[in-house]
């Protein structure tokens, strides 16, 4: 219920103390309060997490938390709404949330062939920001949606407001599209 809901974030703000407050990691971690609530907002969770807000719930829906500042607001409509001293009100960090180096995809695709048993669609499933779970399910890091294996549709099983989601469309939009089995236009 609404307090686990509270535990939840709770422990993510001490986890966030922790960290670099402006790694990925922690904007992450910002980002994974979005994931089981129900998302009605006009703004994006990732642009929320990157302007240092959580998601913590009430008992009516939600409100935006800030660890830093400790500034909490019922939505999202002016993501600068911190305290005056606080560091997120003009520096939203970082850049992108997702780390798409080689060595961070590859990991993920050894854990995927480990997992799977050498499925010949671990690599894409890495590139597309899925990670095994188990030997028969997948997860995402960012939006901590699980699916089954046998079920898993690289797009469509993020949720809307992951950053993969975005990076995947984007890469289906630059591609060019075939007429023909040759691929000639």
């Amino acid at each position: 219920g609404l307090a686990e809901l509270k535990e939840d974030v709770e422990e993510v703000v001490e986890s966030e103390l922790k960290k670099q407050t402006w790694s990925r990691e922690a904007c992450a971690a910002r980002l994974r309060t979005y994931a089981s609530r129900a998302w009605l907002d006009e703004a994006e969770p990732e642009r929320c997490a990157r302007y240092g807000w959580l998601c913590e719930p009430t008992e009516a829906s939600y409100q935006l938390y800030c660890q830093t500042c400790e500034t909490r607001v019922g939505d999202a409509r002016n993501l600068r709404d911190h305290a005056k001293h606080c560091i997120w009100r003009d520096a939203p960090r970082p850049a992108t949330i997702w780390n798409e180096e080689p060595s961070v995809v590859d990991a993920r695709a050894r854990r995927l062939a480990e997992a799977l048993g050498d499925d010949p669609r671990a690599a894409s499933l890495a590139r597309a920001g899925w990670d095994a779970k188990d030997d028969l399910a997948l997860a995402c890091a960012l939006c901590l949606r699980e699916v089954a294996l046998s079920a898993v549709d690289p797009l469509e099983d993020h949720r809307r407001f992951c950053p993969f989601r975005r990076i995947i469309e984007r890469v289906a939009t630059e591609r060019p599209e075939r007429d023909d089995a040759d691929g000639l236009r």
